[in-house]
């Protein structure tokens, strides 16, 4: 394993974390982004990659032979990035390709991920797609972070639907043993916590973790005001309601055996996270 695996958005926290785990299973690791500076593992070849400069692209590639392709899920033109650059990955060698996609993604078409994954597929059949849940990470950073730690409170139209919310580290450790396989585990991978919980059920294991009294209030889906009460005032409601239909009809609950059967260890729960995470609300 001479050539190097190739983690683009690594400076994220999908790809962050998997360039650690690729580190820690001993693979010579190429981390991609625009500001590759602010990439948080140093133990890693730094590079920059910028989807809208081309002339960034061959020399992030050159001499890789796996790639971890980690493309925003709301950029526009995802699927023509992807194509573009899995294109020219395959001219330079590449023979592993493994995705970062989304739980639910086969049925959202017309979304970017869905054509990320389309484009991919066409090129390369036996290409692997992570396709997580919620990450519980969104707990520990973003809005939700901040109105648990400003107002004490999660507030989501979610009912008391129940979701399987996964660590980003599972995500992290079933990429590196994607990428690191022996053998092609091509098709999609659904990624879930080891059981589904509401977000009440969130709000307690925060508020046990941190000493910090955090409860849940539901939204109404068809309130005027949604985006105004998710703390994103102005922004298009579509996406928000779609993904919370979702939800709400227990789409978001399905739980599955992923992360054992790719890493021989089992999910993170919860609570587990919460208590590791208990800081992050203090």
């Amino acid at each position: 394993m001479g050539e190097h695996v190739l983690v683009t958005g690594a400076s994220g926290r999908n790809g962050a974390a998997a360039c650690a785990r690729l580190v820690a299973l001993g693979l010579p690791v190429r981390a991609a982004c625009r500001h590759p500076e602010r990439v948080p593992v140093s133990e890693v070849e730094h590079t920059r990659l910028d989807w809208d400069d081309p002339e960034t692209h061959e020399p992030a590639l050159r001499g890789v032979d796996r790639l971890y392709l980690i493309v925003h899920e709301r950029l526009r033109n995802g699927p023509e990035i992807a194509r573009a650059f899995v294109e020219r990955a395959l001219r330079n060698g590449v023979r592993r390709f493994v995705v970062l996609s989304a739980l639910g993604v086969e049925t959202a078409v017309g979304t970017p991920l869905h054509g990320v994954e389309q484009a991919v597929r066409e090129l390369v059949p036996d290409a692997a797609f992570l396709r997580p849940n919620w990450f519980m990470d969104n707990f520990t950073g973003g809005r939700y972070h901040r109105t648990i730690t400003e107002e004490g409170v999660i507030r989501v139209p979610a009912g008391d639907a129940e979701v399987s919310f996964v660590a980003v580290d599972d995500i992290a450790a079933c990429a590196a043993a994607l990428l690191a396989a022996d053998t092609e585990l091509p098709g999609g991978h659904l990624v879930t916590g080891p059981g589904a919980l509401g977000f009440a059920d969130v709000a307690a294991e925060i508020s046990a973790a941190s000493g910090r009294p955090v409860r849940y209030q539901p939204l109404d889906l068809d309130d005027p005001d949604l985006m105004a009460e998710l703390g994103v005032p102005g922004a298009d409601p579509r996406m928000a309601r779609t993904l919370f239909s979702r939800v709400l009809s227990g789409g978001e609950a399905v739980v599955t055996d992923t992360v054992r059967a790719l890493t021989n260890r089992p999910a993170t729960s919860f609570p587990t996270f919460a208590r590791q995470h208990a800081a992050a609300w203090s």
